[in-house]
């Protein structure tokens, strides 16, 4: 079941790198560059956050641990995602073949981003039950 998905997901990146090749390039490029804003944006909001003393104490561990998953996100998940799109660009021009990206690749990538997905989720239900204890 995971391979067949893996096969249909890849399909369809096969048929985009091959066809929108410029499209791709700048899905890639995009990508990069979102990595590194995201990276940097989220480094100054957590400096910043450490930095003031006047939010409460429950309120900044949530904005901190939103903070650390999105940069979780810009680190890993969406630069994978940009190197990933590298290879394929570049297998793609050498006429390789992409069997290598399932499952392992493409399904490690996947899982690692529901991974990050739930525990983003997680630490905002923690800190909220957290909040709601505090007050009773």
């Amino acid at each position: 079941m995971a391979e067949q998905n893996c096969n249909r997901f890849l399909d369809f990146w096969i048929k985009l790198v091959s066809h929108r090749r410029s499209f791709f390039l700048g899905f890639c490029v995009l990508n990069f560059v979102f990595s590194l804003v995201a990276t940097l944006g989220i480094l100054l909001a957590i400096r910043a956050l450490m930095k003031t003393s006047t939010i409460p104490a429950t309120v900044k561990k949530l904005f901190l641990s939103l903070a650390f998953s999105d940069l979780t996100v810009g680190l890993c998940s969406q630069f994978a995602t940009a190197i990933i799109s590298a290879v394929m660009l570049k297998m793609a021009s050498s006429e390789d073949d992409f069997a290598f990206f399932c499952p392992t690749v493409l399904i490690v990538v996947l899982y690692f981003q529901y991974l990050l997905a739930v525990a983003s989720f997680l630490s905002v239900i923690i800190i909220a039950f957290d909040r709601f204890l505090a007050s009773r």
